[in-house]
């Protein structure tokens, strides 16, 4: 498996404050996985969960999430799945009055990244942004943070100029 071979863990969070730099972060990312393909001779496949992968009809956002997962999870291929701001996107079930829409798509989602119902090849990373780790569902949070990385951002003149 490739992320093997290089040590990286199958979850990565993201955490700061707003406009330190998480995104940019992933778009390095990004590239360094693409150039890693490349290299290798290996297909790359870079997907997004967000807001646009709920679905309205009963049983699309479990659909959406799966091919999701399966199309960064080819076993002859890398793949990056990126879910930024995901404190924002899904609720905290220990909020109280959530839709069930809201409930299913965080079950389903943590079911995914819990492994169930797929084969882990080693070649798939999945990194989540927040902007507030403590607000974030428990379980979830355990499940996306097998590595947490804080993301400062500059803090002076000197280091935005940098």
């Amino acid at each position: 498996p490739i992320l093997d071979i290089i040590k990286i863990p199958r979850t990565v969070l993201f955490y700061a404050r707003p406009g330190t730099g998480k995104t940019t972060v992933i778009k390095a990312g990004i590239n360094y996985a693409q150039e890693l393909a490349k290299k290798r001779g290996l297909p790359f496949t870079y997907r997004e969960i967000s807001s646009s992968t709920e679905d309205k009809y009963v049983g699309g956002t479990a659909k959406n999430i799966d091919t999701i997962f399966n199309d960064v999870n080819n076993p002859n291929g890398i793949g990056l799945l990126v879910i930024e701001d995901i404190e924002a996107l899904l609720v905290n079930r220990a909020a109280g009055d959530i839709p069930q829409a809201k409930k299913d798509f965080l079950q389903h989602l943590m079911n995914k990244l819990q492994g169930v119902g797929s084969v882990y090849y080693g070649n798939c990373l999945i990194i989540s942004t927040t902007n507030r780790a403590p607000d974030m569902d428990k379980a979830l949070k355990d499940r996306v943070s097998q590595k947490e990385v804080c993301v400062p951002g500059p803090e002076t003149a000197e280091e935005f100029n940098q």
